[in-house]
């Protein structure tokens, strides 16, 4: 090795400048101080003692003298004042000799301060390796990124499979109905629909998350339509149940038939990784649930009517047994008035319409006590019928010339019909319940008993 080489401290390798060729390594002051002490050795004595720039411009490597305009590697050197001289009161004193300044003097730079090359030539090594470590950092970064998403999405998938799945099972509570809205099962499955409903506006915004992993986006498009037709099929379900006879009702069974086909058309594509949405999206049942609750509405409706009528006419019954009583009580009391009148009266049993006629069925009774009674020359009567409190028809009518075979002894009766010939019009026996017969004055012949 020649006197200007020297080994790199740090990659080892031999080099002459003062900068490592390999690693761009400052050459150590040690190897510096070398070379210059053997520099030295092999210098001639001259005559010069002093310290002058001259001196060191013979010392100083080729090229280090040359001024350009800059000191590179240089230090100026001002000459050294003895500061003695200016104390203890001598500062007016003449300072004593000194040697002229001769300009720059040469000094040797301190290794440190030795030139070290550009930033990049003496980092691009650590650089590179630094820029591939962050390159290496930060792909990490993005690919735990994109792992923890997608993570993060088909556990979203897995908690709204479990919501969806829960209004699946609630629609299909509304078979256990018995088809009476008002009853209290009615009203809590209803409470339970609108929360159902709110649950799956809730399941969509959960799945509307801002970055969709690239693979899932269509599975995710797809999603998030199936819930909306699921909301829409609790909507319209909720619409049944709480009034199955209305007059949407049926369309909206006809919305839910097509959404629930739609819905389940869609399942395959609204599966993400292992999250299966074949039972929240199968709702096959539910059209017939919702056909036979509505059914079950009207057998009550028909059952109910019915129970009213059957009630209607019991009342209606009581009532007109009770009013037939008391008409009957009235009828009687009146014949048995007529009997004490001691003469030959008209007593009235009941009312009869055959076809256009008005009949009157009753008796001749005789209360003289010494007369027989062969012949009834002239009568009257004045009959009213009703229906209810309400009065359908009233007429006054004469009847003639009655032959009594055999005669009507005293207190004795013989039975007879007075017809009302056409006078029925458009009565019927169903148009009256009850009836008011008053007889008018009474013509007869008799002989004595």
């Amino acid at each position: 090795m020649t006197d200007n080489e020297w080994i790199c401290p740090k990659c080892g390798a031999a080099c002459t400048g003062k900068f490592c060729g390999v690693c761009g390594c400052a050459r150590p002051a040690d190897a510096t101080d070398g070379a210059e002490a053997a520099k030295d050795e092999e210098k001639p004595l001259t005559g010069h003692s002093e310290d002058t720039p001259e001196n060191h411009k013979a010392d100083a490597p080729a090229g280090e003298n040359q001024h350009d305009g800059a000191m590179d590697d240089q230090t100026m050197v001002m000459p050294a004042v003895n500061p003695s001289l200016y104390e203890n009161g001598n500062a007016g004193a003449e300072p004593p000799y000194q040697q002229p300044y001769a300009g720059p003097q040469y000094q040797q730079p301190y290794p440190g301060m030795q030139p070290q090359g550009s930033w990049l030539s003496r980092n691009r090594k650590p650089a590179l390796i630094g820029g591939a470590v962050l390159l290496v950092i930060i792909a990490i970064g993005i690919v735990m990124y994109l792992s923890n998403a997608e993570k993060s999405y088909l556990d979203k998938c897995e908690s709204v499979r479990a919501v969806l799945e829960a209004n699946a099972d609630t629609l299909g509570r509304i078979d256990s109905l018995n088809g009476d809205p008002d009853s209290d099962d009615a009203k809590k499955l209803i409470d339970k629909l609108d929360s159902a409903e709110s649950d799956a506006g809730s399941a969509k915004s959960k799945v509307s998350q801002l970055y969709i992993p690239k693979r899932y986006s269509a599975q995710n498009a797809q999603l998030k339509a199936s819930i909306e037709l699921q909301k829409a099929i609790i909507a319209d379900a909720k619409k049944v149940v709480k009034d199955p006879t209305g007059d949407g009702a049926a369309d909206a069974v006809k919305r839910v038939r097509s959404n629930v086909k739609d819905l389940k058309e869609s399942i395959g594509a609204c599966n993400a990784g292992s999250t299966d949405y074949t039972k929240a999206f199968t709702l096959d049942k539910l059209p017939g649930i919702l056909d036979s609750y509505i059914n079950k509405k009207k057998t009550l409706d028909a059952k109910k009517a019915a129970e009213e009528a059957a009630e209607k006419a019991r009342k209606a019954a009581e009532e007109k047994r009770a009013r037939m009583a008391e008409y009957n009580r009235r009828r009687d009391e009146r014949n048995q008035s007529q009997r004490n009148r001691h003469t030959l009266v008209w007593l009235t049993d009941s009312v009869e319409i055959q076809g256009k006629d008005i009949c009157i069925h009753g008796k001749f009774y005789n209360g003289t006590s010494d007369e027989l009674i062969s012949d009834v020359t002239k009568m009257s009567v004045t009959i009213t019928l009703w229906n209810g409190d309400q009065q359908v028809f009233t007429r006054q009518s004469n009847f003639s010339d009655f032959t009594l075979s055999p005669a009507i002894s005293p207190g004795g009766t013989d039975t007879w019909t007075l017809r009302m010939t056409g006078k029925a019009g458009s009565l019927t026996n169903q148009s009256f319940d009850h009836f008011d017969v008053v007889p008018g004055d009474i013509y007869w012949k008799y002989y004595n008993y």
